[in-house]
């Protein structure tokens, strides 16, 4: 499929409705001319306002594994968005199905997140909602990262400080109201998204929010004991890693790499003690 062009609202025909999605219909349909299927959302105009940076952003990623934003069409009552259809579903819905996930499966999975999450990294922007839900899955069951609401530039010389996204999977420096560069609450997400694969769970999980607040700022989590030694790290906070991730040390490729040839990839959910935020201490390392 092209582009949007002159003809763009002849080139796909609908299909009965697939879904409610989170601000309208979701429909299947397919390219008349090449036969793809796509995922055509319609959304009230009205909700426009609302997803005007979301589209902004998105309309402009070309990735392996971010979900591909072909068209976007505007009715007198309607926002019509053409995006690729992940046949997949949620990777949440496909863990809830199988419980766990082989350490194998993960790192395939895990390695896919991450190279879509470099890549928007290495764009100048952060994607601020990493979470089971926002990773979809296609008929291969390759990863394709979706909903970029919260997507926004970033500029290492700069610090946000908008909570967003979801508590489970939020850094503790949004928590704490605290000023942030962007990609290391990414990167913290990655680590929440890499335990639950393994594990079935959120590492700081409670129904009371506060508690939960405080499990993730201590870094209070379980270390199961049938997980593969050094899978999972539980340092004493104030402790170094023997390695660190970091923007401006090992490239986020490397990095990729690492983790989709490593045979035993290491997580540690702990900051860098002592690096300024300009160093993007990261809680994602991995040891051979």
């Amino acid at each position: 499929m092209g582009k949007a062009s002159d003809t763009r609202d002849h080139d796909q025909s609908q299909d009965s409705p697939k879904t409610q999605g989170t601000y309208g219909k979701v429909r299947m349909g397919t390219h008349r001319l090449t036969s793809t299927r796509v995922a055509i959302k319609q959304i009230p105009k009205s909700m426009s306002a609302a997803l005007t940076r979301e589209i902004h952003h998105h309309r402009q990623l070309h990735h392996p594994h971010i979900a591909q934003m072909y068209e976007v069409i505007a009715t007198e009552s309607s926002i019509w968005i053409v995006t690729e259809l992940c046949c997949g579903g949620e990777l949440f819905d496909y863990l809830v199905e199988k419980g766990r996930l082989s350490e194998d499966e993960t790192r395939v999975i895990f390695g896919q997140l991450c190279l879509a999450v470099a890549y928007l990294h290495e764009v100048g922007i952060v994607h601020r909602d990493l979470k089971l839900e926002n990773v979809l899955l296609d008929e291969h069951c390759r990863v394709k990262l979706g909903d970029f609401g919260f997507t926004r530039e970033y500029d290492p010389n700069t610090f946000m400080e908008t909570f967003c996204g979801t508590t489970g999977y939020a850094s503790p420096e949004m928590l704490q109201r605290k000023k942030y560069q962007g990609p290391e609450v990414d990167v913290w997400s990655l680590g929440i998204i890499f335990y639950c694969l393994l594990t079935g769970t959120l590492p700081f999980d409670d129904d009371d929010e506060t508690i939960m607040h405080a499990k993730i700022i201590q870094g209070d989590f379980e270390d199961p004991a049938w997980l593969s030694m050094g899978m999972v790290s539980r340092k004493p906070r104030g402790t170094y890693f023997n390695t660190y991730l970091q923007m401006h040390g090992i490239s986020y490729r490397r990095y990729c790499k690492r983790i989709l040839l490593s045979e035993s990839p290491f997580l540690g959910f702990w900051r860098t003690p002592g690096l300024p935020l300009g160093r993007c201490p990261t809680r994602v390392n991995l040891l051979y």
